[in-house]
């Protein structure tokens, strides 16, 4: 703002909208990148336990990473519209995250969405895998229940 003594409307939101955009299409498109990369980590782990003994984990893994791929895909159209347009990504000016912080963000989302994913393949009636329960009866018969 030129003049200190006159506020102008016009600047002031033109400077909020510059920075505003250089959120949205900086940090995004920075933090989806970092996303991608734990994305494709998680996706190969579960590729190489496809034929382990720990087979079972192999699905639900894939599916979380296939997840997190396409959240983070989502999240960085607004910085490829950005340098489709024009060229290059935008000052963002003074914020600074480093890459360390992406990493262990979108490592602590791929963890839930691994747990989820786990959780459901495990303990619903639509998963793959089918746990039994046997029950005692006061007949001493036991009983298969499924869960």
């Amino acid at each position: 703002m030129e003049n200190s003594d006159k506020f102008n409307f016009q600047e002031a939101v033109h400077i909020v909208t510059d920075a505003l955009g250089g959120v949205v299409c900086t940090i995004f498109f920075e933090a989806a990148k970092h996303g991608l990369l734990v994305a494709a980590v998680v996706f190969l782990v579960g590729l190489s336990l496809k034929n382990t003994r720990r087979a079972l984990l192999s699905k639900p893994m894939m599916l979380a990473a296939s997840k997190l791929a396409i959240a983070c895909l989502v999240l960085s159209i607004p910085g490829i519209i950005c340098q489709a347009l024009t060229g290059g990504l935008p000052s963002k000016g003074f914020f600074e995250i480093f890459p360390l912080g992406y990493i262990g963000f979108w490592s602590l989302v791929s963890v839930w969405l691994c747990g989820e994913s786990i959780n459901y393949q495990w303990f619903s009636p639509q998963g793959d895998r089918e746990i039994r329960r046997h029950v005692e009866t006061s007949a001493k018969s036991s009983t298969s229940e499924s869960l």
